[in-house]
């Protein structure tokens, strides 16, 4: 019972993690500013 929980939490945990991690890059490619393109490319 408190296995399935942990593997529930982390999982949860996880998605958030990963949907903050994508929104810090997002940021950076949705700005408009030209020099931030270029480091990318």
């Amino acid at each position: 019972m408190e296995a399935d929980f942990r593997v529930l939490n982390d999982a949860v945990n996880l998605t958030g993690f990963c949907t903050l991690v994508r929104s810090e890059g997002l940021k950076y490619l949705e700005n408009g500013r030209a020099q931030f393109y270029y480091i990318i490319y």
